[in-house]
């Protein structure tokens, strides 16, 4: 119950208790390692997250959808040479008639394009003929809005067409999209080529579809030196083949993948060793590859955890984990191959704290969580990220107590997770959990403790209050209803409230969402005040929203609340159903 610890009652009357704000804690996981802000007391002083809301629309028009890409990549990673060429084959359904294809590109140089009609199995049609090759008028960049747009001379008529594009880029030093990273060995300087996608990035490493709903199979491709390696989301498929015209450089073939996002699209090259159980995959440098074996000894046991939590089996046929010298995130939970920086995969026994060795399981477990929600299940739009990162927040911590049961991190959840979040959340410049966003720079901005930490909290508060065999039942039934797609939170409460409704958790009259609403789509939470009457035995309870500065009486904020009471007879302290609800005003 998300505010267990903000109301005490005393004999004499009400006493709205307070406990003094916790340290902050930083975190690290899914997109960005952040610093929470320092937020100032003084008065009139606000920080201005999500305050310069951009104008411009970025979304693509829906007449053109990916079904499938094919990729091809050939990184140069040498000292004057960090360049990659590629060819990218994309599978699209034209859905209504159009004059243009519209698709994603930033800091590439496109060589050549072109756009062809798929025709049926045993056709037989000329490739030179305009009914197969479609001619192209032009081709334009939309810079502000990283469009690449293809005018065709003709419209499109519904149906399956393929688009091919050559492209050069450049393998960058800022940590985003496809870049070099280097560590150094014996005073020598050695270099690999990784991705981080998440969440607008991998454009910047080939044409794409680069939106979460406009989930695709990809089939990759990855040409590297031949005293390295290539890893990506799926398996290695057949020998390795030599890259023509490039001496010393072989092509890696990786299988084909289930739907997926192309933020979660990853692929490594590097000269790294690793330790395997079974097809789960540690990799690390050579000098630090004995430190992973802690995160190889829990992962199996986490994710295997994870299949029976969410009674569906782990999608892909492979696990791999990566520990990356230069990452800019904690960790990155890419389908099938984690990339994580050093510090959170690595573990010394003897010589790395206890404290990191917690960090480590606690990243591993958030990672792995959103194997399922976040990657089975993705955000249709970004506004609704803390559906990724507050779910894995929250199931991270029954990953660790699998595997760490002594630590009980379930206890530790309230200080570190619930009892930070007031802190933050109490101020007049917070935003609600489910933040409209458009602009790529608006996204990154609320990666942050809001959607992890308050969406983790109001999730806890959801498996509390519909009691915990309800709450997994209605997870279950909603990945399954929409796995390989995207969804929305009113997918998430439609599921919940038809199972709650079926196992009478929730009166047929209230549904989730007219709860959760009411936690998702405002800003901060509400201070609860028991008024006792002992004369009469009753007791009158009453809500408004907490602020440092003051408790305004005219913000019109109220929310649906679960409540439940016990008494020195009973002392039942561990049924968390609620016996009433406090509804929202004017509900």
């Amino acid at each position: 119950f998300f505010l267990q610890s903000l109301v005490c009652v005393t004999k004499c009357g009400p006493i709205q208790c307070f406990l003094p704000p916790p340290m902050p804690t930083f975190r690290s996981y899914g997109y960005a390692e952040f610093t929470l802000l320092v937020l100032c007391m003084s008065a009139g002083l606000s920080y201005s997250r999500l305050s310069r809301k951009s104008n411009l629309y970025v979304r693509l028009p829906t007449s053109v959808v990916p079904h499938s890409y094919n990729l091809k990549l050939i990184p140069f990673i040498q000292q004057g040479n960090f360049n990659f060429s590629g060819n990218v084959d994309i599978t699209v359904n034209v859905t209504q008639a159009t004059y243009n294809i519209t698709l994603h590109s930033a800091d590439l140089s496109i060589q050549k394009t072109s756009v062809r009609r798929v025709v049926e199995e045993n056709a037989v049609m000329d490739e030179d003929s305009p009914d197969f090759q479609i001619p192209i008028r032009k081709t334009e960049f939309d810079l502000k809005r990283e469009f690449f747009v293809i005018h065709l001379n003709r419209p499109l008529e519904p149906g399956q067409y393929k688009v091919n594009i050559e492209f050069t880029g450049i393998l960058n030093d800022a940590l985003q999209g496809f870049y070099r990273s280097s560590y150094v060995n014996n005073n020598v300087t050695w270099w690999i080529a990784t991705t981080q996608f998440q969440s607008t990035d991998a454009r910047r490493a080939f044409p794409c579809f680069d939106e979460p709903a406009l989930k695709a199979k990809f089939t990759i491709h990855i040409g590297r030196p031949s005293n390295m390696k290539a890893i990506s989301n799926m398996p290695k498929e057949g020998e390795s083949t030599p890259v023509e015209g490039v001496r010393d450089y072989m092509w890696d073939h990786f299988r084909e993948s289930v739907p997926m996002s192309t933020y979660l699209v990853a692929f490594t090259v590097s000269d790294f060793e690793h330790w395997s159980d079974r097809s789960f995959k540690v990799w690390a440098r050579s000098q630090a590859i004995d430190q992973a074996k802690y995160a190889l000894k829990i992962g199996p046991k986490i994710l295997k955890h994870f299949e029976e939590y969410f009674g569906i089996a782990y999608p892909l046929p492979k696990m791999d984990m990566i520990a990356l010298p230069d990452f800019a995130a904690g960790a990155m939970e890419n389908w099938g191959l984690i990339t994580y920086r050093e510090s959170t995969m690595l573990f010394q026994d003897g010589v790395s704290a206890s404290r990191h060795k917690q960090r480590v399981a606690s990243v591993v477990a958030h990672e792995l969580a959103h194997q399922w929600f976040g990657n089975l299940v993705t955000p249709s739009w970004w506004s609704d990220l803390w559906l990724n990162e507050g779910f894995a927040t929250y199931i991270e911590h029954l990953g660790v107590e699998v595997v760490e049961p002594s630590w009980r991190t379930g206890d530790q959840f309230v200080v570190h997770e619930l009892q930070n979040v007031l802190e933050q959340d109490a101020y007049k410049s917070s935003h609600p959990v489910s933040a409209p966003v458009s602009h790529p720079n608006e996204i990154d901005e609320i990666f942050d403790s809001i959607s992890y930490g308050k969406g983790a909290s109001i999730i806890r508060m959801m498996d509390h209050f519909l009691t915990t065999p309800v709450f997994k039942r209605g997870l279950t039934n909603y990945l399954n209803s929409r796995k390989f797609q995207s969804a929305t939170q009113d997918d998430l409460w439609q599921a919940l409230t038809d199972q709650a409704h079926a196992d009478n958790a929730l009166d047929p009259e209230i549904t989730v969402k007219e709860i959760m609403d009411t936690w998702t789509l405002k800003t901060g939470f509400p201070v609860v005040t028991v008024t006792r009457d002992y004369d009469r035995g009753s007791a009158t309870i009453s809500q408004k929203r907490f602020q440092y500065m003051k408790l305004s009486e005219t913000s019109g904020s109220s929310w649906w609340i679960p409540l439940s009471y016990t008494n020195q007879d009973r002392a039942d302290f561990t049924t968390t159903k609620p016996s009433q609800w406090m509804k929202a005003q004017g509900e």
